[in-house]
């Protein structure tokens, strides 16, 4: 029946998000040793096997932080809050700011938030950090005047964002497959194929949509509309 269809997915749902959870520490763990032998070897063959190996772990690590965002998406309500724009913005771009594939690139934020926004919190989160992260992962290494911008502007309907790059950007043949589930880019090995999956289903639940503008080696940007949910 479509009551124990629905009563096991719950159960499903918080089996994944358990397991998933508790692959994580010991994956923490793996990665403190790592560090020692990082500090106390000087062996180049030996950082060299360490390093394919914490490659290895941080992929396993996104994956497992995917797989929580997208059974986290599913359980979450409808709840809605006031969302401060540039705050939620500005927080992302500091944790990220400084991690080593952000260096030389330049934040453009510029939101005007005429209206509160309203919306779930949670899955915005969601959203905003696959995308920004995803923006500095893929962006060009050898070139100068690297940007990330993001505009937008919040009405008492709607929520307008735009998020641009100048970075590899994506060939049009792939626009509509990207936001598939474990579609990864030819070529591409990094990545699950998941973040951009859960990117739309996020913002299809909060009653919105995306669309991709991109350019093979001119850069890549979204737009993104979403309605405002004000109480």
């Amino acid at each position: 029946s479509n009551k124990e269809f629905i009563n096991t997915n719950k159960v499903l749902d918080r089996f994944v998000y358990s397991v998933s959870h508790d692959l994580r520490s010991p994956l923490t763990s793996i990665l403190c040793l790592i560090s020692f032998i990082e500090e106390d070897s000087r062996e180049p063959d030996t950082l060299e096997q360490v390093k394919m190996i914490r490659s290895s772990i941080n992929r396993l690590d996104g994956f497992i932080r995917n797989i929580l965002s997208y059974s986290q998406n599913n359980r979450t309500d409808r709840e809605t809050q006031e969302i401060p724009i540039k705050k939620a913005i500005n927080e992302i771009i500091d944790s990220v700011r400084n991690i080593k594939e952000a260096n030389g690139i330049s934040f453009k934020i510029d939101i005007d938030e005429q209206y509160p926004f309203y919306s779930n919190w949670h899955r915005f989160n969601t959203v905003l950090e696959n995308l920004i992260s995803n923006a500095i992962k893929y962006h060009k290494k050898e070139i100068s005047g690297r940007y990330l911008k993001l505009t937008g502007t919040s009405d008492e309907e709607e929520l307008k964002l735009n998020i641009s790059d100048n970075g590899m950007g994506i060939a049009s043949e792939f626009h509509d497959k990207i936001f598939e589930m474990f579609y990864r880019l030819p070529g591409t090995t990094e990545g699950t194929g998941l973040g951009l999956y859960i990117v739309k289903e996020s913002i299809e639940k909060m009653q919105g949509s995306i669309e991709i503008e991109s350019e093979k080696g001119v850069g890549t940007s979204f737009n993104i509309k979403l309605k405002n949910l004000k109480v």
